[in-house]
C-alpha cells in the first residue's frame, strides 16, 4: 500500500513538472497523470467507496425534476433501471479506467452520446453537463 501511495505522488509531482514546463507556473495537473491517480484510487485504495459513489451518482441524477419528468415519461426508470446501472458503470469506467486518447475511452463517450441522442430534444444541455458532472 505505501508502494502505492508513492507512485501515485511520484505521478502528481511528474504531472506537475509535465505542465509547468509547457505554461507558467499555476497550471494544473496533467489530465492523463490525474487520471493514473483517480484510477489507482479507486481501484485499489478506495473500491468500495468508489462504487458507492457511483451509485450515489446515479441516484442523485434522478432528483432532478426535467430528469425525473423524462425517465417517467420514457419508462426508462420504470422498465430499464438495472440495465441502466450496468450500463452506466461500465461505460463510465470505461472512460476511467483507460488513456482518454484511446479506443476504448473514445469509444465509451460514443456510446454514452448515441444513447442520448435518441432523446437529444428532450434532454436538455444543462441537464446533460450536470449527469455528467456528478461521475
Amino acid at each position: 500500500r505505501y508502494r502505492r501511495q508513492q507512485r501515485n505522488e511520484d505521478l502528481y509531482q511528474r504531472g506537475i513538472r509535465a505542465k509547468n514546463k509547457e505554461e507558467d507556473e499555476t497550471t494544473l495537473l496533467d489530465p492523463e497523470i490525474a487520471r493514473q491517480i483517480q484510477y489507482n484510487v479507486a481501484v485499489f485504495e478506495f473500491p468500495f467507496v468508489y462504487r458507492l459513489s457511483l451509485e450515489f451518482a446515479l441516484f442523485r441524477t434522478y432528483a432532478i425534476p426535467s430528469i425525473s419528468k423524462l425517465l417517467q415519461d420514457t419508462r426508462q426508470f420504470e422498465l430499464q433501471s438495472g440495465k441502466r446501472y450496468d450500463d452506466t458503470d461500465l461505460l463510465i469506467g470505461e472512460m476511467t479506467q483507460n488513456p482518454f486518447e484511446s479506443k476504448r475511452s473514445i469509444e465509451a463517450v460514443q456510446r454514452i452520446n448515441a444513447i442520448h441522442n435518441l432523446y437529444s430534444k428532450k434532454i436538455s444541455n444543462d441537464d446533460m453537463k450536470y449527469v455528467l458532472s456528478v461521475f
